[in-house]
């Protein structure tokens, strides 16, 4: 994979030109990985340690798969027509400095804000707009975009809820880490202030979510997976919680981010004089994988429609665990076995098959030799 995060071209005016321009190259038996700059990362690569935009070390290195990380478009944009309603975050790592002793990743208790900064009147809490838009580049879908921000550093525009990052990077005393010191007394002298860790976060998401029994009765905390750009609601019915009952929905969510930034402005810049894209791009093979709604996939517990057509689904990865993936299996129908990508009218309401495996309705089709149903909503 290769992604370039800064392009002189399409930031005129040098906005974000402080980012370090560096190449990585990570090499395992099972891929390589190449990044050239500094301020963007797949999210199972990011630190979960003090500071980092990382949730918790499980997600980063099991959950937030890189088999579901796609190319996007993050655009930046001055045009408040264009920009994204999102769920915001406390990035503060001590819940004893946060507003409201809010633990980190959770929804920031600060009152919901308009495109102005102003309260929105709405009386919830955590949610504010961000410049901009993700798109994900491969299924033409706008995605949810979390921000964070620390609300200790009030200094560095952490507690106003909107995506301000500053030029800071840490406090005048540099910060410092003995792994051997005890836990708690590991970190000390300076601080990390991050711009204010104003951290970016894309959601992969995905438009038949939305046609889940779950979402369409409004029943967002049950969804399973994340759904393409809904002003953040699902990400909002998920965080709306304290105690114990936050760790497994921020589970749910952070499981699902494909990218994250972390962004700096160049010292003596503003924000938004002018449109920024920035480009993550990851090289795929051509597969088959359905997009189409939700009451098109049917499970084995479905029942088919006689006479109707129907396509033995592709594998098709899950965009939240553990739920899974679903789909790569051969079904049997009328006594006939269909292998993955065949084609068959039904006979009876029913078919057998591996609990991930799943049919797509489709059209009727005259010929008799169909290997690939591509539908699109």
């Amino acid at each position: 994979a290769g992604l370039s995060d800064y392009n002189q071209d399409e930031d005129p005016n040098g906005i974000y030109e402080g980012a370090v321009m560096q190449t990585n190259v990570i090499v395992n038996p099972f891929f390589t990985f190449e990044t050239t700059g500094g301020t963007w990362a797949p999210y199972s690569f990011v630190s979960n340690m003090n500071d980092g935009p990382g949730f918790s070390s499980t997600v980063t290195n099991s959950y937030a798969k890189l088999e579901n990380l796609n190319s996007v478009d993050i655009v930046f944009t001055d045009d408040t027509s264009k920009w994204s309603k999102v769920c915001v975050v406390e990035a503060q790592d001590d819940p004893d400095l946060s507003i409201g002793n809010q633990v980190k990743m959770g929804l920031r208790q600060s009152p919901s804000v308009d495109k102005e900064g102003n309260d929105d009147g709405s009386s919830t809490l955590g949610m504010g707009w961000f410049p901009g838009y993700a798109i994900d580049i491969e299924t033409g879908e706008r995605l949810n975009i979390i921000f964070a921000e620390d609300s200790w550093q009030t200094s560095e525009n952490g507690a106003d809820m909107q995506w301000n990052p500053t030029s800071k990077i840490t406090t005048d005393e540099f910060p410092q880490y003995d792994p051997s010191a005890p836990i708690g007394d590991q970190f000390f002298g300076g601080n990390y202030l991050l711009g204010g860790k104003h951290f970016i976060y894309v959601v992969n998401g995905s438009s038949w979510v939305k046609g889940t029994e779950d979402y369409v009765n409004g029943n967002l905390k049950d969804v399973g997976n994340s759904p393409n750009y809904d002003e953040g609601a699902w990400i909002y019915e998920k965080l709306d919680v304290s105690g114990a009952g936050l760790l497994p929905r921020q589970f749910d969510v952070f499981e699902n981010i494909g990218w994250v930034g972390v962004p700096l402005l160049a010292p003596g810049r503003e924000l938004l004089t002018s449109d920024v894209r920035v480009k993550l791009r990851v090289a795929k093979p051509y597969i088959q994988y359905e997009t189409v709604t939700g009451d098109k996939i049917l499970q084995t517990t479905d029942a088919l429609i006689i006479n109707k057509s129907y396509t033995v689904a592709y594998f098709n990865a899950s965009n939240t665990y553990p739920q899974g993936s679903w789909g790569g299996k051969s079904i049997t129908h009328g006594g006939n076995t269909y292998e993955v990508g065949g084609a068959f009218v039904a006979t009876t309401t029913s078919f057998n098959g591996s609990a991930k495996a799943r049919v797509i309705e489709h059209a009727s089709n005259s010929s008799s030799n169909i290997n690939f149903i591509f539908i699109v909503i």
